[in-house]
């Protein structure tokens, strides 16, 4: 007799349903807590490619439009990256640019993403036409010359 029930109890087999049920439960929420913090710190494509699903297109932007400078430093230097992809090459560009564009400055960094490559993010995730590694690309450094011109016309 344990917790009440003794064995053979169809009490017993509910107990042990709702325990399963509960650990099972807890465990899904692991992980999509998970995926939602990669998601936020840029690093869902990451958590893709360790699931060996199919890597979305948006996800690259995804690299670009929540990491931070630290992250984008990193990516802009691919050094131990193995044998680098287009998408993984073009994201290391842009990274690169990016820092650039807002001088490494934190704040900036965050502005940038909030205006423009979190709407881009969206869209590409939302099925945007035409996602290649040169659409994003060109969407991005269309992206930085809007800020820098933003940027120099409201006196910042």
């Amino acid at each position: 007799m344990r917790h009440g029930l003794r064995s053979g109890d169809p009490g017993l087999s509910a107990w042990w349903r709702g325990r399963h049920a509960r650990r099972s439960a807890r465990r899904r929420c692991d992980v999509l807590a998970g995926e939602c913090a990669a998601f936020l710190d840029g690093t869902y494509g990451a958590v893709i490619e360790r699931g060996r699903w199919l890597r979305e297109p948006w996800t690259w932007v995804n690299e670009l439009a929540h990491a931070g400078i630290e992250r984008l430093e990193a990516v802009a230097d691919p050094a131990d990256a193995g044998t680098p992809s287009a998408w993984d090459e073009v994201v290391a560009y842009l990274a690169v640019e990016i820092l650039a564009g807002v001088g490494h400055d934190p704040a900036a960094l965050t502005a940038f993403q909030q205006q423009y490559l979190v709407p881009l993010e969206s869209s590409w995730a939302f099925g945007a036409p035409g996602q290649t590694p040169v659409a994003l690309v060109a969407a991005v450094r269309a992206a930085l010359a809007r800020s820098c011109t933003h940027g120099q016309s409201d006196g910042t």
